[in-house]
């Protein structure tokens, strides 16, 4: 995930200068960004207008991230 990327971001900025690893060699993750626009591709595929997307939230869910869609402004 986008996470996990900023972390191997964060643990090559520590290691020493004289490291073979920069993190210019660590690739981009926009999966994050991307979500929103893949549900909505999504759901337009189906051909339904004015159609629902629903994304069921557990109570405690831990991963929170892909249900933020919602607060990034929903589907477009």
């Amino acid at each position: 995930s986008a996470l996990t990327t900023r972390l191997h971001r964060y643990i090559v900025s520590r290691l020493p200068p004289d490291t073979d690893l920069a993190n210019s060699q660590l690739p981009d993750n926009a999966a994050l960004e991307a979500l929103p626009d893949a549900l909505a591709a999504a759901a337009r595929a189906q051909g339904a207008p004015g159609g629902v997307l629903v994304m069921v939230v557990q109570p405690g869910e831990r991963n929170a991230y892909d249900q933020q869609v919602r607060g990034r402004g929903g589907l477009g």
